[in-house]
């Protein structure tokens, strides 16, 4: 889970006039307003304490803070560097055994690097220049290891927080 989803209407729904883009702007505005499936514990200040369990097998460790240069976003996703997320998910070692997968959004010289690290191998974390290259490396080797193909799959699901959920996270700092 690295970057972060922000769901946009499709492309013949952009038009400010159209119906269905008011609808879209109508659920954006809803999603945002929706309380949370998950508790958000704050301390005697007010911070937000970590982690936030968002599911049985996603907990966020930290949101990050968003960097203004342009490499550090796009039109559909955020990359806040601090940003950590534990996922759970198929060992790449080990066949029918679940791990933790440890991902981080770091500050690079010109652009954010994506680390993800197994429980199971904490010494060599997986790094590269895209979260989607560091999920293509691991569901490679899982899918060697159980000899199946989880083509089905999109990289955003596998370990990344919807940004209402993030929203709801910055908003209540």
């Amino acid at each position: 889970f690295f970057f972060l989803m922000i769901r946009r209407p499709p492309r013949s729904t952009q038009s400010r006039s159209s119906a269905a883009s008011d609808v879209y702007k109508r659920q954006l505005k809803d999603d945002l307003k929706k309380k949370p499936k998950f508790e958000l514990k704050k301390d005697d200040l007010g911070n937000i304490m970590y982690p936030l369990y968002i599911n049985n097998s996603l907990y966020l460790m930290n949101v990050g803070v968003i960097n203004s240069s342009p490499n550090y976003h796009s039109e559909h996703n955020l990359f806040p560097v601090g940003y950590k997320s534990v996922r759970t998910y198929s060992s790449m070692y080990q066949k029918n055994v679940k791990c933790e997968y440890t991902c981080e959004i770091l500050e690079g010289k010109d652009k954010p690097i994506y680390r993800v690290t197994s429980s199971e191998d904490p010494n060599n974390p997986i790094v590269r220049e895209s979260s989607t290259g560091c999920w293509v490396h691991i569901l490679q080797k899982v899918n060697d290891l159980q000899a199946v193909s989880y083509t089905h799959l999109t990289l955003p699901t596998i370990y990344s927080v919807q940004i209402s959920v993030v929203a709801v996270s910055l908003k209540k700092k």
